[in-house]
């Protein structure tokens, strides 16, 4: 399973918090308005941290479970009972099991999480092409389609909390940012993905359109996630993008959301820059 979402208080709801609301919605009460949860799991179904509890808290998956559909999620085990690795072969069977059940439940839409690459794991490169033969039901990360595919697009979150980008030194920045990487990256163009303020939605959006760049804004359903709506809304972005960059210093302590949107994109795998004004790094 993919080891913790944030270790620090600071940045993820206590234990208890998460079992309130796991009291709220529980496996018999998650209304199906989202796709399939399908994170990494360990064969125990212990699911005190990381993806798993959140799975627990939203998608239905039941605790001692540890493979297969749960509610609105699915477990696909990547850890044995004591928590160690299994053997690729073995996660790669399990893979196949669950794409032979999304075959057959072709109007389910699943979205399969970064399994099996956190730090110590497998890297993305072993565990993506498992999923080559995934069906048009099943969404996975931008990072793995970058993989399977290299004309797939870069995906970049543009972190702007304080909407600098509405002016012109940040604008030239992230122009200088874009005129040295997008060669590098073998790319004429990238989309944009905004997550957060309205008011730096509007200057990315902005952005976007005098470069011609596709804009994707990331929401997530607060009916359906209540109070932790913005974390939702966190995970999702770093799981559609494929990179991360802030016009923040990404050791700022003092803004729990920033803070947490760096933590989730470098756990999971994204490149992430810092661009200063004046001048990026």
């Amino acid at each position: 399973m993919i080891s913790t979402l944030l270790e620090s208080k600071k940045l993820v709801s206590t234990k208890m918090e998460t079992v309130n609301v796991m009291k709220k919605r529980g496996a018999n009460t998650v209304p199906v308005t989202e796709p399939v949860f399908v994170f990494g799991s360990n064969i125990a179904g212990n699911y005190e941290t990381g993806y798993g509890a959140f799975a627990v808290a939203f998608h239905g998956a039941v605790a001692g479970k540890g493979n297969g559909m749960q509610g609105n999620s699915y477990a696909i085990p990547t850890h044995d009972s004591g928590l160690h690795l299994l053997p690729l072969e073995v996660i790669e069977n399990y893979i196949n099991i669950f794409l032979a059940h999304a075959a057959t439940h072709k109007q389910t839409i699943f979205q399969i999480n970064r399994i099996g690459c956190a730090n110590t794991e497998y890297r993305d490169e072993q565990i993506a092409p498992l999923f080559k033969g995934a069906g048009a039901n099943c969404r996975l990360p931008g990072l793995w389609l970058r993989i399977l595919d290299d004309e797939s697009p870069l995906r970049i979150i543009v972190h702007d909390p304080d909407a600098l980008l509405g002016h012109l030194p940040a604008q030239e920045c992230l122009d200088e940012f874009f005129s040295i990487n997008l060669p590098l990256w073998g790319m004429e163009s990238v989309e944009i993905v905004s997550v957060g303020q309205p008011k730096s939605m509007v200057a990315n959006d902005v952005y976007a359109r005098a470069h011609k760049f596709r804009h994707r804004i990331i929401g997530a359903n607060q009916n359906f996630y209540g109070g932790e709506t913005e974390l939702a809304r966190s995970l999702k972005a770093v799981w559609y993008a494929t990179h991360l960059v802030c016009f923040v210093d990404p050791d700022q302590t003092n803004d729990i959301k920033h803070v947490r949107l760096i933590s989730l994109a470098s756990r999971n795998g994204l490149m992430v820059e810092e661009v200063k004004i004046g001048g990026w790094a």
